[in-house]
């Protein structure tokens, strides 16, 4: 009976209830009510159902920096992995990403740095990039065509393919991101820059 009444105390202390009013990561998405999301465990252990998540993320209008490293993205199925990026793409507040511990596909990449047009930093860390020669040039016109990306870093990421390399997109970054050759400069399909 001492026992019983104690748990009921408990549960009617500030401390108590506070916590019970704590949101969820999922329930600040959805109300958008996170600018910062750092997520680094496996999304099963974080999230009921993945897809909500997903979904969420796709609706948010308030994120401005998401790091994902570690377990996260890397434990997501293929499709999910390249919808929770297509989503991250959607986000109009969003600034910086960080990526690690993944393989990711490039065509993905690409589209969150063609839709995302607020983004200043996008970096990779340890992450496999999984497309061919064609998708790597898309990518790098991306990174050139940016309005307001300063920051492109590629860091221990190497390709699916193994002929092929990531310098090219190392070459883009310096140039758009550093202000080499003027800044991001629209480039027509061959690479040549357009007036």
């Amino acid at each position: 009976r001492n026992q019983h009444s104690n748990v009921l105390l408990q549960e009617h202390h500030p401390f108590f209830l506070n916590s019970r009013k704590t949101m969820s990561i999922l329930e600040q998405i959805q109300s958008n009510t996170i600018t910062n999301l750092h997520l680094s465990t496996d999304p099963d252990e974080e999230f009921d159902r993945v897809s909500s998540f997903i979904d969420a993320i796709g609706s948010n209008t308030s994120i401005e920096t998401v790091k994902f490293d570690e377990d996260f993205v890397g434990c997501f199925r293929h499709d999910d992995r390249s919808d929770l990026l297509k989503a991250l793409s959607k986000i109009p507040s969003l600034k910086e990403v960080h990526l690690a511990d993944a393989c990711l596909l490039v065509k993905d990449i690409t589209e969150i740095l063609v839709q995302a047009k607020g983004l200043v930093s996008f970096s990779l860390k340890d992450v496999v990039l999984q497309g061919d020669d064609k998708t790597l040039k898309a990518c790098e016109l991306a990174i050139h065509q940016h309005p307001c990306l300063k920051k492109f870093d590629l860091t221990d990421c190497t390709t699916a393919i193994k002929d092929l390399s990531v310098d090219g997109l190392q070459v883009a970054s310096s140039k758009s991101c550093t202000g080499i050759a003027g800044g991001p400069q629209a480039l027509n399909a061959t690479g040549a820059k357009t007036a």
